[in-house]
């Protein structure tokens, strides 16, 4: 009669007489059903319960290895990509997960909350543990620990690509960015363009991303360069998920309602449709908004877009093809799309 706890006993000593450092290779299963005779099902299981008491690691592809050693281990065919901003990121990520396995890798999303540097560490902690083949991340800003923690991933072979970032950081790790900056100019050009007497831009309230604070910095170049008066205002929208009623930050802050104007809103297209939505309420209808997203689908406004699904194949496909030999830096520019024909199916209602 078969004794499947002998055979488990027998196995795990002869692991332990061969004195694998940490990241070495366990013999493979072929090589332990012949030393004991056993058939891959047995060796199998016998690998599948020894694996999980001793926290070995199962590399798909590759075997079965030591815990530790990291350095010493082949790179897993996984591509972690960590970003903050969820909404569609789903969708948008369709092909390159697609393409990801059609090369036989895998494409892992990690959202976390940016509201405070502890979750990225965390997060970024947690991937540390794997020898991941690239690691593709909108860093916090905040982060003081960043550069040392994705140096950590590059000591273990890991290719770190950066969506946006400070321009320390960019000088440091390949950085793919949306030119947030020409999204500001562009905006601003747009509303110039529609006749209106200025613009009332509102800007995320409290926000130190970097990508808010280049377009603004469009938004003011373009003013200078046209001598196109600008109002700035810092706002924000918040859910009270309790209640389930928006409210702004700061609380004291009033949507300008005001006739030949044009406004554009850097935050989300949520803030934006209920901006438009609160304008046709008071009888401006004709008054243009302009929101900046990175998503292709139908809005209720003028949007000038980052098309995230195109940008993030190119980057996977990179990251496979050409990983020795990675572009240094790209910006991808934004596109203007017009409101949909129809506003109605699109315009969100406050």
């Amino acid at each position: 009669m078969f004794d499947f706890t002998a055979l488990k006993r027998s196995v795990g000593e002869y692991v332990d007489s061969l004195k694998l450092e940490p990241g070495d290779r366990i013999p493979t299963e072929n090589k332990l059903c012949r030393k004991f005779e056993a058939s891959h099902y047995q060796i199998r299981k016998v690998l599948a319960e020894l694996t999980a008491e001793r926290n070995w690691v199962t590399i798909q592809g590759s075997g079965t290895y030591m815990p530790g050693g990291l350095e010493r281990r082949p790179r897993e065919r996984i591509i972690a990509f960590v970003h903050s901003n969820l909404h569609d990121m789903t969708l948008q990520l369709s092909e390159a997960h697609n393409l990801a396995l059609e090369n036989k890798y895998q494409l892992l999303l990690f959202g976390i909350d940016h509201t405070e540097t502890s979750a990225e560490q965390e997060c970024l902690e947690h991937l540390a543990a794997q020898r991941l083949h690239a690691l593709i991340i909108d860093p916090h800003p905040g982060n003081e620990r960043i550069s040392e923690l994705l140096d950590r991933f590059v000591a273990q072979g890991t290719h770190v690509v950066l969506l946006n970032g400070s321009a320390a950081l960019r000088r440091r790790y390949p950085t793919y960015s949306f030119n947030y900056r020409r999204a500001g100019y562009m905006s601003l050009v747009q509303l110039m363009r529609q006749n209106v007497k200025k613009v009332i831009h509102i800007s995320p309230y409290d926000s130190i991303a970097w990508q808010h604070e280049e377009f603004r910095q469009g938004v003011d170049e373009a003013s200078v360069d046209f001598s196109f008066p600008v109002e700035r205002r810092f706002a924000k929208m918040f859910l009270d998920v309790r209640n389930f009623k928006w409210s702004w930050q700061p609380p004291e802050f009033q949507i300008p309602l005001e006739e030949d104007c044009g406004y554009v809103d850097d935050n989300d297209p949520f803030e934006a449709s209920y901006l438009q939505t609160q304008l046709q309420a008071a009888g401006l209808c004709h008054v243009p908004v302009i929101s900046v997203y990175y998503t292709s689908g139908p809005s209720a406004c003028t949007t000038l877009c980052f098309n995230m699904s195109e940008v993030m194949k190119w980057v996977v496909n990179e990251l496979i093809h050409n990983s020795a030999h990675l572009p240094p830096e790209r910006r991808f520019n934004p596109v203007l799309t017009p409101p949909a024909e129809s506003q109605e199916p699109y315009r969100v209602l406050w």
